[in-house]
């Protein structure tokens, strides 16, 4: 039977879709460390040496549903491959691409067994939850390419260089701020097991090196939205680094609220789901700041409409144009 070609509309949902189930495993990941059902299966790919599936108690019953969800994202990453051979017209980055998260997906499946198997040392967790973070990005990415029909030639920026490089810091540094998040909580109290050794190294030293981070952060946003209202970026731009900043301060006030109350179970979960958000935020805006060769001209007449009223005394601009001819990638 001929499988149905695709439209590339159509697996643009099919991307968002993997997307979407790539980003909730995080968080059921989560919740199995946080109810402390980390262990509840103590074998892999079994959940004990003698039954493939266990629900004898509650820790069993957590960890095999989150086991059996990762069912359904081997799903949504397969659809991804498949529909990126069905789609029309057919382009090998997205086809290359979603091979990435088939593969990574496998990997994280090891790393999973790897963690029970070492019974949860911190840096297998660790790595566990940073490679999941990396699938989401790779899963950003092929969705957003997902919307261009075709494949451009060339790319081509709508900022400045100078501002594009803040934007890269701020990235790297959006990076760092996880990875040090991942050290305040394989130093904290919910390692997913009660015997599951936590990272010699005091919470509070961790929680300061992850809190000073975060306070950079948010002040380099600040100084980036700053640049993108001065380049005159278009309103896409601004109002994704206006919703990176909302949620990079919000996850801030709920990082301070939950390690000045005992860091409770409930609040951790969102602080999980608001480190995902401020990684997708922050990779979208980086996606934002390119557009195909040829759209820079829209670019440059919607900057002109919504600007021009503005600065009709001081004469044209010329940031938006000298933007948008400036390096490629």
């Amino acid at each position: 039977m001929r499988l149905r070609e695709l439209s590339p509309r159509a697996y643009r949902r099919l991307t968002f879709v993997a997307l979407l189930l790539l980003g909730t495993i995080i968080i059921t990941g989560a919740a199995v460390r946080l109810s402390g059902s980390g262990l509840g299966c103590r074998d892999w790919p079994n959940c004990s040496p003698h039954e493939l599936i266990g629900t004898s108690n509650k820790n069993q019953l957590i960890e095999q549903l989150n086991r059996m969800f990762t069912g359904l994202v081997c799903v949504g990453v397969a659809l991804a491959v498949l529909g990126s051979r069905r789609r029309v017209p057919r382009r090998s980055d997205l086809t290359a691409l979603s091979w990435v998260l088939v593969v990574g997906v496998i990997f994280q499946a090891v790393l999973g067994g790897i963690s029970v198997k070492v019974k949860l040392a911190p840096v297998s967790v660790m790595s566990h939850f940073l490679a999941s973070i990396v699938l989401v990005g790779v899963a950003l990415v092929l969705h957003h390419r997902a919307a261009t029909p075709e494949k451009p030639a060339r790319m081509v920026a709508v900022v400045s260089e100078p501002t594009r490089w803040l934007a890269r810091a701020v990235f790297v540094l959006t990076v760092w701020v996880l990875i040090a998040g991942t050290l305040v909580t394989a130093a904290g109290p919910h390692g997913g097991d009660a015997t599951a050794k936590r990272l010699s190294w005091p919470i509070p030293d961790a929680a300061r090196l992850h809190g000073g981070s975060v306070d950079t952060l948010l002040v380099l946003i600040v100084i980036l939205a700053w640049r993108l209202q001065r380049d005159r970026a278009p309103r896409r731009v601004l109002t994704i680094v206006s919703v990176y900043l909302a949620i990079a301060c919000a996850q801030a006030a709920l990082g301070y609220i939950q390690y000045f109350n005992a860091i409770p179970v409930v609040l951790v979960e969102f602080h999980v789901l608001g480190a995902l958000l401020v990684f997708c935020a922050a990779l979208q805006l980086q996606l934002e700041l390119t557009v195909p060769a040829g759209a820079e001209a829209a670019v440059a007449r919607e900057a002109s409409r919504r600007w021009s009223p503005r600065f009709a005394t001081t004469g044209p601009s010329t940031s938006t144009s000298s933007a948008t001819s400036s390096g490629t990638r």
